[in-house]
Formats: C-alpha cells, sequence, structure tokens
C-alpha cells in the first residue's frame, strides 16, 4: 500500500516538473544585412585553380588593392590601400537557395557580385567562381585551368 502511495504521490507531481518552467523566447537572429554593417579589414586573398577533372592544380594568396570595406544600411565605401575612400558603393545582399549574395552597384551599375560564404559578427568572406579558359602563371610558365575560385577574406 505505501508503494501504491507514492506511485500515486509521484504521477500527480510528475506533470508538474514538464509544465513548471517555460523556455525562455530565443532573441532574433541577426540577418545578412545587420551583419554586414560596420568596416571590415582586409585579411587575405585566395585563387584557387581546377582542371576539367575538378582537381585542384594550383593556389595563390597574396594582397590585393583593398584594404578595408564599410557598410551601413545601403552604402559601402571601398578602401584602397592608400587608406583613402576610393568607392563609394550600393549594395544589396539577396538569398538565392540559401547562399547570401552580395551585389555591389557603383553609379547604379552593377559592379561586382559575390557569395557571402561567411558572414558572422567578427568574418566575412567574399567567393566568386569563373569558368572557362582560365590563364595563370606559375612559376613563370603559363598555364591554363578549366575553373578558378576566389575569396577575399576580411574580418572586423
Amino acid at each position: 500500500m505505501k508503494n501504491i502511495t507514492l506511485l500515486l504521490a509521484f504521477l500527480i507531481v510528475l506533470p508538474i516538473g514538464f509544465t513548471g518552467c517555460t523556455k525562455d523566447n530565443p532573441t532574433p537572429s541577426q540577418t545578412p544585412s545587420d551583419l554586414i554593417q560596420g568596416t571590415w579589414n582586409f585579411n587575405n586573398y585566395r585563387e584557387e585553380y581546377y582542371n576539367d577533372a575538378g582537381a585542384k592544380v594550383y593556389e595563390r594568396t597574396g594582397a590585393i588593392e583593398i584594404s578595408k570595406v564599410s557598410f551601413d544600411k545601403t552604402n559601402g565605401i571601398i578602401y584602397f590601400n592608400n587608406g583613402q575612400p576610393d568607392q563609394n558603393v550600393t549594395y544589396v545582399i539577396n538569398n538565392n537557395n540559401n547562399k547570401n549574395t552580395l551585389s555591389l552597384m557603383y553609379l547604379g551599375t552593377p559592379y561586382a557580385e559575390f557569395e557571402l560564404s561567411v558572414l558572422d559578427n567578427s568574418n566575412m568572406t567574399w567567393y566568386s567562381e569563373q569558368t572557362g579558359t582560365i590563364a595563370y602563371t606559375e612559376n613563370g610558365v603559363s598555364k591554363s585551368a578549366k575553373t578558378v575560385k576566389r575569396f577575399v577574406i576580411f574580418s572586423k
């Protein structure tokens, strides 16, 4: 009898344990348009070259002429290595097939388009891919590839 009383008490108290607390509402996640705002410093540029079979045949890293970029809600400024603002651009971020695309426009004309392969509070990577006959030079020798993938890496 004592075991039945304990069992009944347990069954009465059990539902209270599940309903006594509610989950906090999660904070809304930031959109890509929120995350891109601010000043981003250039970190690295990388190109990867691929042959017809899709195998990577060459990679190079280095600097490009951009030192930083800065974005507000609709406009951006591209700073070149001299530290002076060079190009004022407008931008749009679109989401196609779960990929965020950054379209830069200069004087209302499309200027460049990149996939935002990384975009969080402190890191941003612009990615682009070109296919065709891509010429490059490796150790002074002219070569060609089928595809080149380009990565421009920034941090806050």
